[in-house]
């Protein structure tokens, strides 16, 4: 690459945000400055709407979703990586990554624009907990958008950058926790931090957590109110809810500063003005900062040696949200250490991935003369970061009883890193051995309750006449958080072909024992509760749906059932896949509440197609299915009887609801579809609910039951007995 070359590439830093993005820029020589956008403002909504032809990005976008535009995406960031999730737009459907593509673009223009030279390279964010398919998807959105993705940066390592560039050496060896709050997600980074280096000791974060859950309480309080004053339910009419959602996000932010504040909501010609104290914010919102602590408390323990609060010196706030005053506050008495500023909390993130992508374009394509002394980047700390995951592979445990996650790599173990451990291979007979390598990214022992990365087969082994092969299976994890797998065989000189294959759709077996053994296993369960949370679901009825939900889990030994959660409204939201992880089902339950933001208020969602996804791990629903399945008689004829104890796995959907569906007929059609791929449905109504309706997508006898309000974690207890009982039967 020539001089000239060289001199045109421009490199930014981008924080990709759930609510809101920015770009910063660092040319290596003077500190960094963010770019505003085309509006003039430094950040930018991450909200793109499809408005006949045109496609709108930002603040125009934002715009037309407070006005109760259907065909604005927003909060997608949640979903990156995730193949399930389609947003429709009339006959289109567009992934994760190609929404933020659509932003990622809009960002570069403007930009450019600011800084007046093309942008060439970036390094772009993203949360700690991402995992690879996550990373992956925001560095394929990047290339997308035109841009070189220099690495995807941690986000609370970004923000400790921007903090780190004002450290001095009087901070060398002294530890922080990054606490990055923003609009849709929680990070949270123990790091220690110095001149030269910043070193990240340990990470988590909760994608089910960020200022818009602060946002939901406040309106939550509002629709009471309400529908206390008018009778009316403000969640049933759309555009009402989007509005008064926009003014409790406004009246958020002004109580970050004032001590009341006022939020109007008005619907069907009934207007009703609500006081809200910051008192009363806070209050209403208590339960979500602890969660918050909770995650930081489990960060320090999770690093090594296992830290406490006590082992800090300060608290690092990072992201919009923190700009509520009672975050410092609760955190300042929770951790008994300052909280430091020195940082835009809304810029620090991109103002780092900007510092570091200086650092990166100078490492690749050195520009500039350091020998001075005065340039910027000799000021700048290196990065030390960790793994966010543990990355392993299905194997047999020791007693080949079943199949667990191995580890390889562990979580928290600094980057770059690349790891080796040994497994045997049971070759047999067979003349063309092959191994398979699950990879598995998380900490659960239990395979399916891991996110499978891929499939790697290797082949070409050399044979040696024993019937078990020794086998060093090596994995790396790079600075952006993407994997690498090798395979070598122990005392063999030949390398190894190496093969990627899909995963199977169907991963079942993991949950079964090695093919050579013979004892017998109870079956599993696995369910799916999928929770109505339309508007007539608002107050009591959802809070003892969460209630009842809790007590139903309490039903089960989770080391045999697997339990995921589904809330629907006008849209489907997949809160939790099928998993054995009492925390995150914990976790799922309290995301049991209106969303009108992410799902609506309305009756128009079908949850079936979800639910067939969360058990098969398809992007494919049940739409094809219809033209191979019997009908319903045909399926009473057969006489399908209950699933024997030897099967692997039995299935079900549960599904609660309080009100008439839109779309009944399709509902029961796809439930009848569920049936046919041995998945059962059970439904629990209350209020509105239709008794007929509740009877035809129950795929099992005495499978629907009515009941009230008052009665429903009495009803859901005994659904729960009859369920483990096997006492249901298909009809």
């Amino acid at each position: 690459m020539s001089a000239e070359e060289r001199s045109k590439r421009v490199a930014v830093g981008i924080d990709l945000g759930t609510t809101f993005s920015v770009v910063a820029y660092c040319d290596g020589k003077s500190p960094p400055r963010v770019l505003k956008n085309s509006l003039g403002k430094s950040t930018t909504p991450s909200v793109v709407c499809f408005k006949g032809d045109e496609v709108l990005v930002g603040q125009d976008a934002k715009d037309e979703q407070a006005c109760g535009e259907l065909n604005a995406a927003s909060f997608f960031k949640r979903r990156m990586g995730d193949a399930n999730f389609t947003f429709a737009v009339g006959s289109r459907e567009y992934s994760a990554t190609e929404l933020s593509t659509f932003l990622l673009k809009k960002l570069k223009e403007d930009a450019e624009r600011e800084l007046g030279r093309t942008i060439t390279d970036a390094v772009v964010t993203v949360p700690a907990y991402f995992n690879n398919l996550q990373r992956r998807a925001t560095l394929d959105a990047a290339r997308a958008a035109g841009l070189n993705p220099l690495r995807a940066l941690n986000e609370p390592t970004a923000a400790a950058l921007a903090f780190g560039v004002r450290a001095n050496d009087s901070n060398a060896g002294k530890k922080y926790l990054v606490y990055d709050l923003g609009g849709g997600t929680f990070d949270v980074s123990i790091i220690a931090i110095d001149r030269k280096e910043i070193r990240v000791l340990a990470t988590d974060g909760d994608h089910l957590l960020g200022g818009k859950d602060w946002d939901d309480r406040l309106l939550t309080h509002v629709a009471e109110r309400f529908r206390d004053e008018t009778g009316l339910d403000l969640f049933e009419d759309v555009e009402s809810a989007n509005e008064a959602l926009v003014r409790a996000e406004r009246a958020k932010i002004e109580l970050s500063a004032r001590e009341e504040t006022k939020i109007t909501a008005s619907s069907r010609r009934e207007k009703v003005a609500v006081s809200v104290s910051r008192e009363l914010f806070e209050n209403l919102s208590s339960d979500l900062f602890e969660r918050t602590a909770t995650l930081c408390e489990s960060t320090l323990r999770s690093c090594v040696p296992a830290l406490t609060w006590k082992d800090l010196e300060g608290v690092l706030l990072v992201g919009g949200s923190t700009r509520m005053p009672a975050v410092k506050r609760f955190m300042e008495a929770k951790s008994g250490r300052p909280v430091l500023s020195g940082a835009n909390v809304d810029e620090a993130v991109a103002i780092g991935a900007a510092i570091q992508a200086a650092v990166d374009l100078e490492a690749a394509e050195p520009r500039y003369s350091l020998e001075s002394g005065s340039e910027y980047l000799l000021e700048t700390p290196r990065l030390a970061d960790v793994c966010s995951h543990t990355l392993g592979m299905i194997a047999e445990n020791d007693d080949r009883s079943k199949y667990v996650n191995s580890a390889i790599l562990n979580k928290n173990a600094p980057i770059p890193a690349r790891e080796t451990k040994r497994h045997k291979l049971n070759v047999g007979n067979a003349e063309n051995p092959e191994l398979e390598v699950y990879l598995l990214q998380g900490e659960q022992e239990r395979p399916l309750d891991n996110v499978i990365l891929g499939k790697h087969v290797f082949s070409g082994f050399e044979r040696t006449g024993a019937k078990e092969i020794q086998v060093d299976v090596t994995y790396s994890y790079d600075r952006d958080g993407v994997v690498g797998v090798e395979a070598a065989q122990v005392g063999s000189s030949r390398n190894l072909e190496k093969r990627v294959e899909t995963v199977p759709d169907d991963m079942s077996w993991t949950d079964g024992v090695p093919k050579e053994l013979t004892k017998s296993v109870s079956a599993n369960l696995s369910i799916v509760f999928a929770v109505d949370v339309s508007g007539s679901m608002e107050g009591k009825p959802v809070e003892k749906a969460r209630k009842a939900f809790l007590s139903f889990v309490d039903q089960f030994d989770l080391e045999t059932t697997k339990i995921g959660v589904i809330r629907f409204a006008d849209k489907n939201d997949v809160v939790l896949r099928p998993t054995r992880s009492r925390i995150e089902i914990e976790r799922a339950a309290s995301k049991i509440q209106n969303a009108p933001w992410t799902v609506g208020s309305g009756t128009s969602a079908i949850p079936f197609d979800d639910a067939y996804r969360c058990f098969t791990n398809t992007r494919d629903g049940l739409r094809d299915s219809f033209a191979k399945s019997p009908s319903f008689g045909e399926l009473r004829s057969r006489g399908v009887g209950a699933l024997s104890g030897n099967d692997r796995e039995r299935r079900f959907v549960v599904v609660l609801t309080d009100g008439q569906w839109l779309f009944q007929s399709k509902a029961v059609k796809k439930a009848k579809s569920l049936a046919e791929h041995g998945i059962d449905v059970v439904a629990i109504g209350f209020g509105g609910a239709n008794k007929k309706f509740l009877r035809e997508i129950s795929t099992m006898d005495e499978g629907s039951l009515y009941t009230d309000l008052s009665r429903l974690e009495e009803s859901f207890s005994s659904i729960a007995q009859t369920i483990k009982g096997n006492g249901l039967k298909r009809v």
